[in-house]
């Protein structure tokens, strides 16, 4: 499915894939115009490169880590939870799930007092 996106090296705005975007990523082009938009911005010259590392450590993340969101219908992203203290990678759906079932343990509870 494509959508429209910025590509967070480049800053090229996109109506891609997913594979599309990782390709497009990967490509020669998108290099040289992060390192443009870094040299521009007074940044590192190799903006992408330090992109590239960080995502591919997400990627190898240990046990109790979470990888990164991914793009697309089901798209999941990061959700912290403010009632049990949680950090999940929801879609949409599942996170009113989430939260409707701390609303079904808070009716469910017997009042106190």
């Amino acid at each position: 499915m494509k959508r429209h996106t910025r590509c967070s090296q480049c800053g090229a705005a996109l109506i891609v894939s997913l594979a599309e975007l990782r390709a497009h990523q990967a490509s020669e082009a998108c290099r040289e115009a992060a390192a443009a938009r870094a040299a521009d911005e007074g940044g590192a010259a190799d903006e992408g490169a330090a992109d590239r590392e960080a995502e591919g450590a997400a990627d190898a993340s240990g046990p109790g880590q979470l990888p990164e969101e991914a793009e697309g219908a089901n798209a999941r992203t990061r959700y912290a939870c403010d009632l049990c203290e949680k950090e999940f990678l929801f879609t949409a759906t599942e996170i009113l799930r989430h939260v409707a079932r701390h609303r079904q343990e808070a009716d469910a509870e017997p009042d106190v007092g």
